[in-house]
């Protein structure tokens, strides 16, 4: 499925983009982080032999295939304030996502708002990061098109002043709140395939978390997954 797919051709494109997981995703860096620079810290909390040996591209790997948003939830030794630890972790770095490339996504954003169709791209963080709002006017200068939006996404979605044409989520539970307050209709929506957005059925199949068919049944939206970045055989060269 094309990303600018419509069920109206020509209409004007209003995206609204999950930055986190989306756009860049920080946690490579900050696993890379901890192996060579704080693993005194960590060691205790964390299973670090496993990735202790891992470059830069087996921990992109890495963090595409985790079952949980929290990363360091995936690498616990034992219980402890995981969101608080991932929290302090990224408070450690003022360039963190100036370090970090970006995703298929946040690749494909120039060529998007190049487009005369393009009118407005919503840029979401739940919490505002004066980080994450250098790196958008660096990476795509036109803050006109390019609108930063922060806060709850149930009041981010009653506050926008227009309605959304395609969503393109980190969260595949994020679809939920959508519906919730239907904002879906005669929308695209384009959920990152992260592990987390995935469980095991009973059969042990792979499927997604949400069961967007009891979503479909009477509302008018597309729905597909996108691949967050492209693997190659250098992504798995430590398994």
């Amino acid at each position: 499925m094309s990303l600018m797919h419509n069920v109206f051709d020509g209409r004007p494109e209003v995206i609204f983009i999950t930055y986190e997981d989306v756009i860049k995703t920080p946690y490579p860096f900050l696993l890379y982080q901890i192996i060579h620079k704080y693993r005194h810290i960590y060691d205790e909390f964390l299973h670090l032999d496993t990735i202790e040996k891992m470059d830069m591209k087996n921990l992109y790997r890495f963090c595409l295939q985790r079952t949980n948003r929290n990363v360091l939830v995936d690498l616990a030794k034992r219980e402890f304030d995981v969101d608080e630890a991932l929290s302090d972790l990224k408070k450690k770095f003022f360039n963190i996502y100036e370090n970090c490339e970006l995703l298929a996504i946040g690749n494909s954003l120039p060529l998007i708002l190049s487009q005369k169709f393009t009118k407005k791209i919503y840029v979401h963080t739940e919490e505002y990061d004066i980080r994450v709002h250098m790196d958008l006017q660096k990476t795509y200068h036109n803050m006109t098109k390019v609108n930063y939006v922060t806060g709850n996404l149930v009041d981010v979605l009653d506050a926008l002043p227009e309605p959304v044409t395609t969503f393109i989520l980190n969260d595949i539970t994020d679809v939920g709140t959508i519906i919730f307050k239907q904002k879906e209709e005669y929308t695209n929506i384009l959920v990152a395939s992260y592990g987390y957005n995935y469980t095991l059925n009973e059969e042990g199949k792979m499927i997604l978390r949400v069961n967007i068919e009891d979503f479909t049944k009477d509302r008018i939206f597309k729905f597909a997954t996108f691949i967050p970045q492209e693997l190659t055989e250098d992504h798995f060269t430590v398994l």
